[in-house]
């Protein structure tokens, strides 16, 4: 290796170009806080639109979904990936996780 040190060097091996842990820490938190509100959304808009509960719920979900399809769609720009495999990957598997976090929550209230 040359003189740059491997902690000089990001990923693909170029120097200069490693981002600080405090950045990315915060880009992290900062896209969970976005995207974490997404699915919120509905509930919020419940408060000042005459929404049921079943709309609200409905809502919800389809935008959980699209919450899921922009973090494919990132996934693809960053990993290299093409953009469909990479938000039906997302939205397939965020959903399995998001319909077992709705059962493991709703399970205490229906015993």
């Amino acid at each position: 290796m040359s003189s740059e040190s491997k902690s000089e060097l990001d990923g693909n091996g170029v120097a200069g170009l490693q981002p600080s842990a405090s950045k990315e820490a915060l880009a992290t938190f900062v896209a969970f806080v976005l995207f974490g509100l997404i699915p919120l959304l509905p509930f919020v808009l419940a408060t000042i639109l005459p929404l049921t509960q079943m709309i609200t719920i409905l809502l919800s979900a389809a935008a959980t979904v699209v919450a899921f399809a922009l973090v494919g769609a990132g996934k693809a720009y960053v990993a290299d990936k093409t953009l469909l495999r990479a938000v039906v990957e997302t939205v397939i598997i965020g959903g399995l996780a998001a319909t077992i976090a709705f059962t493991v929550g709703y399970l205490p209230k229906t015993s």
